[in-house]
């Protein structure tokens, strides 16, 4: 032990950006443990509730991805991150409706987050409300119109809709945004062979 570590004893903050290297390198086992201890420490830290729960939902352990965010959220029910996260969960769970509620508690405390308004898409797709899902995608483009993701995403909810010609302009949109974006020049054909 050197001079340094018997004078600083690690904080949870100290624990907590740890963790973000290690989810910045998406080494997520490793970063779970730093939130884990950061936590432990600060039961009230609701940045690392929330992150926690970010992580667990990239290493697939869905269902306590949300109950980390619904510990952030205990913490700060107005926290629109966790209430994103918690929707991430609980889509990957299957459970559309419960996280529209989600994306929507989030979208009503910032309005202005591309990724929740893209999330939310997918959410209404998943329960087949594609012109909702429409919208929720016009509102994430009009906030971020360089998302090549919201574009495609909006691309399949025209063509779920039989509008084909504007799925082809939206997938258009992605793949001048990101050329290598496979799966839109494969829907794009798609698309286009739905045209003829």
């Amino acid at each position: 032990m050197g001079l340094f570590d018997i004078f600083h004893k690690k904080t949870a903050f100290d624990y907590y950006n740890e963790g973000l290297v290690f989810a910045s390198r998406r080494q997520y086992s490793d970063a779970l443990a730093f939130f884990d201890k950061a936590v432990a420490i600060d039961p009230y830290f609701k940045e690392a509730w929330d992150t926690r729960g970010f992580t667990l939902n990239h290493l697939g352990r869905y269902t306590e991805a949300a109950a980390s965010c619904d510990k952030a959220i205990a913490i700060n029910s107005n926290f629109d991150k966790a209430w994103h996260n918690r929707g991430i969960a609980q889509m990957n769970l299957d459970r559309n409706s419960e996280a529209l509620d989600s994306f929507n508690k989030a979208n009503s405390i910032n309005p202005n987050s591309n990724m929740t308004w893209h999330a939310r898409g997918i959410a209404q797709m998943n329960l087949d409300r594609n012109s909702e899902a429409l919208d929720s995608f016009n509102k994430g483009i009009a906030i971020e119109p360089n998302d090549a993701a919201t574009w495609y995403r909006r691309g399949v909810a025209l063509g779920n809709l039989g509008r084909h010609s504007a799925a082809v302009a939206s997938y258009d949109k992605a793949i001048a945004i990101t050329p290598d974006f496979t799966e839109a020049k494969q829907n794009r054909e798609i698309a286009l062979k739905k045209l003829t």
